[in-house]
């Protein structure tokens, strides 16, 4: 399943926790998320980013002052985060709505890769053991999945075998010539019975 596919099912499947979810599945819609939510969060913060760079070169530019003069340096007032934060408000209280979908989404293809490896989905919960939590779902969500039919659903043998079965169905070919020929073998086969039955 390539990146857009993942991407679609997951989306129109958030509220599915039954079945199954494959390797590529769960691993491209992660990505998706990893990458939407990273590029959500740079409009947040940059405007901090700016503010301590300007910061900087504010003292970098008081120290010079009284380098020149010879007098005390006068440190710059601190960046007002308070005044950012608040300007933020709008787009964050956007982007958290936004984002529940996906996150919802996110949970439900966890559940559902779990379930390819012929587990629970309450395993998820694994991830609020302390320090060592996050590290044991990530080795459960890593491990292959079963090829074949498992308690939560069918493998994705079914597809291989499926396709198996009719590739070694005999090809008939319906080209001009072998329409002559199948008409070639009714007119010997119509003579072969008139001369039978008149003998």
């Amino acid at each position: 399943m390539g990146p857009i596919k993942a991407t679609l099912t997951c989306m129109t499947r958030p509220f599915t926790w039954a079945g199954r979810a494959a390797p590529s599945e769960f691993w491209w819609f992660t990505a998706f998320q990893t990458v939407a939510l990273t590029a959500a969060m740079v409009p947040l913060v940059m405007p901090y980013v700016h503010a301590f760079e300007a910061y900087q070169q504010a003292q970098a530019d008081a120290v010079a002052t009284a380098y020149r003069t010879f007098s005390e340096v006068v440190p710059p007032p601190f960046p007002d985060l308070g005044s950012i934060a608040a300007s933020q408000v709008t787009y964050f209280a956007i982007l958290s709505v936004l984002a529940i979908w996906p996150t919802v989404a996110g949970w439900a293809v966890t559940v559902r890769r779990l379930h390819d490896t012929d587990r629970s989905g309450w395993w998820y919960w694994v991830c609020l053991v302390p320090f060592v939590g996050w590290l044991i779902l990530l080795i459960l969500l890593a491990a292959p999945g079963d090829m074949h039919r498992n308690r939560f659903g069918p493998g994705r043998t079914s597809d291989i075998e499926r396709s198996n079965r009719v590739s070694d169905m005999p090809a008939v070919p319906v080209g001009a010539a072998n329409q002559r020929q199948s008409a070639e073998d009714l007119r010997r086969m119509r003579h072969s019975r008139m001369a039978g039955s008149a003998s």
